[in-house]
């Protein structure tokens, strides 16, 4: 089974840290005009982010997006419950998002906004999972494979979603559009030399039968600071969006969790 539970502290410690910064202000931020520029969308070495057609076409599984040479920039889990472990004894199911994007500060100033309609219908295909048991505990599972393009005109980003899950019935009737920011677990962006600029992972109930501590929400933008962000991107949100969205969930005030630059540990990947 795939879990976190037994080792979130090393997972912590052989993942990126945080850098150390003051108290976050929930404030939201003014943006300032040259923040709010239109910018020109890059390319490619390939191609494949503005060329790719957005005719119907064979089914290639993915294969724009994989021949694709540019690492992923951006990078979502996702999870039925953010507030739980990611991890399939304690989700129905769990999604990884990679997102092939070389501006992300422009997907952090306009927002990172898609739906179904983004879906490359074409390209999608259901994975058994290895068999082997060796194999790393992601990898035994079944999965089923999505991919996405930017409908922007010029694009902007690809990605791939691969949802995982014991129960393969729940992969065959998984409906992409049923994923929100509400179900960000984590998520974290890098620059185009590979160096970590955002990070976040979500407000984490005590579990006491994986001996699961509580975690705070944590979050850090290292281009943009406070800005808040559309679309997507958990953290930071305008305060009103914040507001409603522990009301309606009956769930504390994540913003009071964000930890102080005294009490910052290592950022929380699997």
């Amino acid at each position: 089974m795939y879990s976190e539970a037994s080792s979130e502290a090393s997972s912590e410690a052989s993942s990126g840290t945080w850098s150390p910064y003051s108290t976050i202000d929930t404030a939201a931020t003014p943006v300032s005009p040259q923040l709010d520029r239109q910018t020109p969308a890059p390319t490619s070495d390939n191609e494949a982010i503005h060329g790719y057609s957005s005719e119907p076409g064979p089914a290639t599984g993915g294969r724009f997006y994989k021949e694709d040479k540019q690492c992923p920039s951006v990078e979502f889990k996702f999870c039925p419950n953010a507030s739980r472990l990611f991890s399939t004894p304690c989700q129905d199911w769990i999604a990884l998002m990679e997102v092939k994007c070389l501006d992300v500060p422009r997907l952090m100033r306009e927002g990172f906004h898609w739906d179904a309609s983004n879906v490359v219908n074409e390209e999608g295909y259901f994975e058994y999972g290895n068999k082997d048991l060796r194999a790393p505990d992601w990898e035994r599972l079944p999965g089923r494979w999505y991919f996405l393009k930017d409908t922007h005109q010029a694009r902007r980003w690809i990605a791939s979603l691969e949802v995982k899950a014991f129960d393969a019935n729940i992969l065959y009737d998984f409906e992409i559009s049923r994923l929100s920011r509400e179900h960000v677990r984590y998520a974290r962006a890098f620059n185009q030399d590979g160096q970590q600029i955002y990070g976040y992972q979500s407000h984490t109930f005590a579990d006491e039968s994986s001996n699961a501590a509580e975690t705070p929400m944590m979050g850090f933008n290292m281009i943009y600071d406070k800005m808040p962000m559309e679309g997507f991107w958990p953290w930071p949100r305008k305060e009103t969006e914040a507001h409603e969205k522990d009301v309606d969930k009956g769930q504390c005030d994540c913003q009071d969790k964000v930890r102080s630059k005294e009490n910052l540990t290592d950022f929380e990947w699997v």
